[in-house]
């Protein structure tokens, strides 16, 4: 950018392409906040990133992002935007001559690319259903074993079922003999 100052965002999000350091990770923690609609605007992302850690972490996930969908579609685009912006260009007039966006439509890219389906499959996949699945199915278990208990008591004549003078004589006496 010949000395001119750069766009945190941009900025970070080249150094996290380069280094090959935007992974799925990033893409999960995209997804999450897709979902509760916390996703930063990158206007907001110019000059610093939020002190907040999480916060932090979803801003260089997101110019990570936005740094991959520009030079992803178009080839040299990120190459391009930072030789306009050494000419003095401004980051909207950059983006636009470059990869054909501005920095609003950019916002709107990072969003579309994280699809609905794959931020639900995120959080699913965080609130570990398999456990939640498997108490449901052992509840149905237990109450399905009741239940055949119950119907074979019923099934049983009444006198199987009611206790004797003998038996009531037994505990009686293991009672006494324990005490």
């Amino acid at each position: 950018a010949a000395g001119r100052p750069v766009p945190r965002w941009l900025d970070e999000g080249a150094a996290r392409v380069i280094a090959g350091e935007h992974s799925t990770e990033d893409l999960d923690l995209l997804a999450r906040a897709r979902v509760a609609d916390q996703l930063l605007p990158l206007a907001t992302l110019e000059d610093t990133f939020p002190a907040d850690r999480m916060r932090a972490a979803l801003a260089y996930a997101e110019a990570g992002r936005a740094v991959s969908l520009i030079d992803g579609e178009v080839p040299g685009a990120l190459r391009r935007v930072l030789e306009a912006l050494g000419r003095g260009a401004t980051v909207d007039d950059a983006l636009h001559a470059a990869a054909g966006r501005r920095t609003w439509q950019l916002d709107l890219d990072i969003e579309r690319s994280i699809p609905r389906w794959r931020a639900w499959a995120v959080l699913v996949r965080d609130l570990d259903v398999a456990f939640a699945l498997a108490a449901l199915v052992t509840a149905w278990a237990g109450v399905r074993a009741r239940r055949q208990v119950r119907m074979r008591r019923a099934a049983m004549p009444r006198e199987a079922l009611a206790p004797t003078l003998a038996d009531l004589r037994l505990v009686r006496w293991t009672v006494a003999q324990s005490a």
